[in-house]
């Protein structure tokens, strides 16, 4: 039997009462030899352990930490690839998942031992929690759509493990999540203004300072990033056919540590705890970036001829407020700016909506209502929905299936149009 075995592996009965396997994996980054251990029960049990390990082997599996948890793989995973290679939008969003969700529930276990049972079980007990709203209703704590941004957190992390050879499979592709048959898990739900709250928005942005950042919200659908990164370059107010270029967006970043880069036992090397209290610290503030998505760069708006004439209007008045700055003007070219022209944050932005709406008399409502209020117009004017995209900046056409319940008179229209043409008059 011994020389049946694999080379560099062993199994043998220990004095323990025990089986044991050891199984050289290659050598590890500091020039050691990677030897790895396993035991079990029964021989059964310990040389199908080691035809796991030699299948690493075979595929190219040299782990630096054979007993790597899967909270220390996610901790540097986050901190490193994934802070590098996604946005920073994203990237707090994949930290969020981490942070909250993915190490509290699975941290413990170790990554060569995480299987697709113990992913599907972190994924119902999420499932599983509820919280009580204010009229005493009992409700799911997350949307399967949360669950499903965890999911694919966890399936990006563990597929960057497959490629640095950590793993040889990734447990979390074939893990499935919690089925969605409950009555309480609303769906999402497209509020775009009516015709009356659109009247009393319009009417009081043209009184506000910068108001027309708004209309510009409503008739052109851009997302709030957009209309804080926009610059007078990219507006194009001029000829038969006035468009904005959207090419970019404003965001606010977090600051990060740069006294150290990582996080030690003890702490930061400043001693502070917060990444914006640091004397070193960077890539935070305000900052401009690309748009959303690919189908959303270098994409053309067109511009209503009212929001034309506003435009102009507000291009006349960031001139006054240049001269009254006098040498405080910070000439960044923002088409919505302070008074001193700096950007403004998107703290400001939401604001100023709040403020519009209460002196309008307009139900509370999402900036992002105004997006969809938008792209609901589109539709109901019986736009082609490849135009609708393209306007809105959607790569995906999954996105108009929102708005199908807000525009139930597209379908009587379409269906007279085709017996119109089936039957005649």
């Amino acid at each position: 039997m011994a020389g049946q075995q694999p080379e560099g592996t062993s199994v043998y009965f220990g004095s323990d009462g025990r089986w044991h396997g050891r199984v050289t994996m290659g050598l590890k980054p500091n020039g050691d030899i990677d030897r790895r251990h396993v035991s079990g029960k029964s021989e059964a049990d310990v040389r199908t352990k080691v035809a796991d390990l030699v299948d690493l082997r075979v595929a190219g599996a040299k782990r630096a930490q054979p007993r790597l948890t899967v909270a220390q793989y996610l901790n540097t995973w986050i901190h490193g690839r994934a802070a590098h290679e996604l946005s920073h939008i994203a990237w707090r969003g994949y930290e969020c998942d981490v942070r909250l969700h993915l190490i509290p529930r699975l941290g413990r276990h170790r990554l060569d031992r995480l299987d697709r049972a113990h992913i599907e079980a972190a994924y119902l007990g999420l499932d599983g929690l509820r919280k009580t709203l204010e009229d005493g209703t009992e409700v799911r704590k997350y949307r399967p759509a949360t669950i499903e941004h965890i999911h694919r957190t966890l399936s990006s992390a563990l597929g960057d493990a497959v490629r640095d050879k950590l793993l040889a499979t990734n447990p979390a592709s074939g893990a499935d999540l919690p089925k969605d048959r409950s009555t309480d898990a609303s769906p999402f739900r497209v509020k775009p203004f009516n015709d009356a709250e659109i009247t009393a928005i319009l009417h009081t942005a043209r009184t506000l300072r910068g108001g027309v950042r708004y209309v510009v919200a409503l008739a052109c659908g851009m997302r709030q990033g957009e209309c804080l990164g926009l610059h007078w370059e990219d507006v194009h107010l001029d000829g038969e056919d006035p468009y904005i270029e959207v090419r970019q967006q404003l965001q606010r970043h977090s600051w990060r540590h740069g006294c150290a880069d990582e996080k030690g036992k003890k702490g930061w090397a400043c001693g502070k705890r917060r990444g914006c209290d640091c004397p070193q610290r960077h890539s935070g503030g305000l900052v401009l970036v690309q748009v959303k998505t690919e189908a959303g760069q270098d994409r053309r708006i067109g511009i209503p001829p009212e929001v034309v004439t506003m435009l102009r209007k507000q291009k006349r008045m960031q001139s006054k407020e240049r001269l009254r700055a006098g040498s405080a003007w910070v000439d960044a070219g923002f088409v919505f700016a302070q008074p001193d022209g700096k950007p403004i944050s998107p703290e400001m932005d939401h604001a100023g909506w709040e403020l519009l709406l209460s002196d309008a008399g307009v139900r509370d409502a999402r900036l992002h209502d105004a997006r969809h209020t938008s792209a609901t117009f589109l539709l109901l004017e019986n736009v082609d929905s490849r135009v609708v995209m393209d306007v809105m900046g959607w790569s995906s056409a999954a996105m108009l299936k929102r708005y199908q319940h807000v525009v139930p008179g597209l379908r009587t229209a379409a269906a007279t149009r085709v017996g119109s043409r089936m039957f005649g008059a």
